[in-house]
Parts: C-alpha cells; structure tokens; sequence
C-alpha cells in the first residue's frame, strides 16, 4: 500500500511556454533510463521479493527507492505541464512533440523524447537479489547520465529545477545499491564502475538539496514500516534488530536489580528516577537517517521522572536537558535558583501544581558531513529553522505533527515572528555561520 501526499519533493517554477523543451524532459519520464523504468523495476521487482524475514533491509531499500520514484515521475509529470502551460497549440505542433497538443491536453505522456511509449521490456526483475542490486546500480548511472544532458540542453526553469533535484536523489540511490551490494558480495561498485562525475556542488539547482543534506539521505515513505532499510549503511544488518532488542532488555535488568536493592534498603521514599536519553534518532523518519536534525524525530527523547511526591501522569509541557540540574535540585530540597541555570525547575509540572513548562526551546547545530548548520525555536504549536544558507523551514506542529509541509511562504508574519526570536535567541551563532 503507497500512501500519497498531496504535494511534490521540490518546487517548481513557472516560465514562459517552452514545447520543446518540454518535449526534451519526456526522456525523464517514458526513457529507457528515465522515471517511469526506474519506478516499474523496483515496483516489480518488491513484489516478487522472496525471503523478506531474512533479508529484510534489501526488501526494504527496493521497496522504499519504488516509492519515492512514484512522486519523481509526479514531479516530471508536473514540469512538463508547467511548461506546455500557456503555450499555443500551433506552436506545440511545430517546435515539439505534437501529441501533446493533439492528445494529453498539453500534459505530460508516458513516452520518451523522440515520442516512443514507455514499454514493461525496460523492466528487470529475475528473482535474483544480486542481479537485481547490480541491475538497479546500472540503471540509476543512465539515469543521473541522462538527467545531466536534459539540464544542459533545457533552460526552462523548472526543467532545470526538477533535473538538479533529481541529479542529487540519483546519487542517492545509486551508493545506497552499491553499498548493498557490498554487503552482500563483497564487491565496492563504486570503485570497479565509477559512478558518473557530476559536480553538485557547482550546479545551483543541486545545492539547496545539498544544503539540507538530501544528498546523505535515503527516504523512508511511511511513518511506521521498513525500519530496517538504515541497516544496510551499518554494517551487520542482520543483528540490527535484534541488538536493539538487547539494549532495551539489559537497561531493563540493571533497572530492576537497582530498584530491588534500594527497596531493601528501605531507601525508595528518597530516592528520585530520572531515564533520558541524549539524542533521538531518525532511523529514515523525515527522510533522513541519524541524529542532528531539527527535525521531531531527533530533537525528542524519552523523559521520565519517577519519586515520591511525583504525579503519575503525562505532560505536554516543553522541557529540555538543562532543565534537570535545576529540578534535581529542588527535589532535593536545596532550591532551584542557585545557578545561573540555562533551563527551569521542573518541580511545579512533576508535582501537579502547574502544567506549564518553557515557552520555546532553541536548537542549535554546527556543520558536520551530515547537516548544515542552522538555529531554530520549538514552541508548543511552531517549529522554525533558519539555515545559515538562509533556507527556512515552518511546520505547524498541532495540524502537522509529522512535519510534511513547510509553510515558511504560506504563514509569513509567523515566519517573522520566529526568525525574530530565533536570532535573538541563537547568539553567539554557529562558528561557521
């Protein structure tokens, strides 16, 4: 089952009419290299997967990779539409392809650029797993091949948008196939066939992509499913799931054997539980795979106080780890205001008296390989990201909890608002900023 967003992975621009153009950019779509071949294979080839227990990570990258061709060749669809807007039939008839005219209502077709429909003879899917890696490997070399020549020879901007787009997931997909493959074999693709050498970094339209680290970042459609997919960049992927199991049971023992002593001791009545942990972690939520994000994924954690006096009950109240030197004072009985403390006594809120915490939390962040550095606020309802390329991200937490829809442009006094309070807050910036 896919689920569908009502909206695409990037923007596209307007222009004027560009038919011929237009009729260029079919190739990412109905080519032998293009969306429509890349989606179908690994569509077919995740339903006639076998053995998805024991090799689950493999499933779940093919699987995942299909998905996210369903919105490229939606993205494609819409620039080619973008770009027969406006423009005259005639003109269609002479300068491009003129069934776009005569059959698709100036829409996009599912054929290549010389007019030739897509056909299911570009799909390999023969039940072999490596064959099928090592196909898909090939497959997303023509396919970044061939986006490069469609942003050489179009100028339109919304072909060159989509094209730096998807210039930058290609690659994606293409060390997420070869690393698999590794895993499997033992063979680094990478080096025996050389990916293409297409500069990114020197393309406009690929940096923005490359800013929010989407070049580092292999997409996981789905809130809950194929978790496992991040197993094929760590190593041991068949203990992955199973470690993580471990984990949870030991801290699960030590626990208990902690409790049970201070319950011997008669010490309980005085004694004060804190669980934390430092870090959350995306395992592909948002995209993306782990931490360092200001995403809700990495920025949370697990709190839990436990202790006499203490409410059981849950809160949304806003609290950070600077809070807890200040709380654990107070529970001690020595006060919380012998700082100076960054963060808040979180007596009132455990006890029941007031349910209110912090009005916002600031995220900072310095680059690393994996993001870029940015500065941000977290409110009860808002989250706001400012990067230090200037990028700026808005989600409205309470109607959009799994932050899907940037709504910088949408809500700008919002915008202002929080960009405001965010630099003032955000001082000294990041050392690179």
């Amino acid at each position: 089952m896919i689920l569908r967003y009502d909206r695409l992975g990037l923007e596209i621009p307007s222009g004027d009419p560009d038919p011929a153009g237009a009729m260029a950019v079919q190739e990412l779509m109905g080519g032998r290299f293009g969306e429509m071949s890349t989606l179908m294979n690994y569509t077919f080839q995740s339903f006639s997967f076998r053995g998805r227990r024991e090799l689950r990570p493999f499933y779940d990258l093919i699987a995942n990779i299909a998905a996210e061709e369903y919105g490229h060749i939606e993205a494609v669809g819409a620039t080619i539409t973008t770009m027969l807007t406006g423009a005259d039939a005639r003109e269609i008839v002479t300068n491009g392809n003129p069934a776009h005219a005569l059959k698709a209502g100036k829409g996009v077709l599912p054929v290549d650029s010389g007019g030739a429909p897509w056909t299911g003879d570009y799909v390999f899917s023969s039940g072999d797993l490596v064959e099928n890696l090592t196909h898909n490997y090939f497959l997303e070399t023509g396919a970044r091949n061939g986006k490069l020549k469609v942003y050489e020879t179009v100028d339109h901007p919304a072909a060159r948008a989509l094209t730096g787009y998807l210039i930058v997931r290609g690659g994606v997909h293409q060390v997420a196939y070869a690393r698999a493959l590794e895993l499997l074999t033992g063979a680094d693709l990478t080096k025996t066939f050389p990916m293409p050498r297409i500069p990114t970094d020197k393309i406009p339209e690929c940096r923005p992509h490359l800013e929010r680290g989407s070049h580092l970042t292999l997409y996981r459609f789905t809130p809950d499913d194929y978790k496992e997919v991040v197993a094929v960049f760590k190593g041991d992927w068949r203990g992955a799931a199973q470690a993580v199991k471990d984990i949870i049971r030991s801290f699960r023992d030590f626990f208990r054997d902690i409790f049970n002593a201070l319950a011997a001791r008669g010490e309980l009545d005085h004694t004060v539980f804190i669980f934390m942990s430092d870090n959350g972690f995306t395992w592909g939520d948002h995209r993306l795979d782990y931490k360092e994000y200001p995403y809700e994924r990495s920025i949370r954690v697990p709190l839990i106080i436990a202790g006499p006096g203490i409410a059981h009950a849950s809160t949304p109240a806003l609290v950070t780890n600077t809070d807890l030197t200040p709380t654990i004072l107070d529970l001690a009985g020595l006060g919380g205001t012998g700082g100076p403390f960054d963060g808040h006594s979180l007596k009132r809120v455990l006890t029941g008296t007031s349910g209110s915490g912090t009005k916002a939390i600031l995220l900072e962040h310095l680059t690393t390989k994996r993001a870029p550095s940015f500065c941000g606020l977290r409110t009860n309802s808002w989250k706001y990201v400012l990067y230090r390329s200037g990028f700026q991200e808005l989600y409205n937490l309470t109607r959009d909890p799994y932050e899907l829809t940037n709504v910088a442009h949408q809500r700008p006094n919002v915008r202002r608002n929080l960009r405001r309070a965010t630099l003032a807050a955000c001082h000294p910036r990041p050392p690179d900023w």
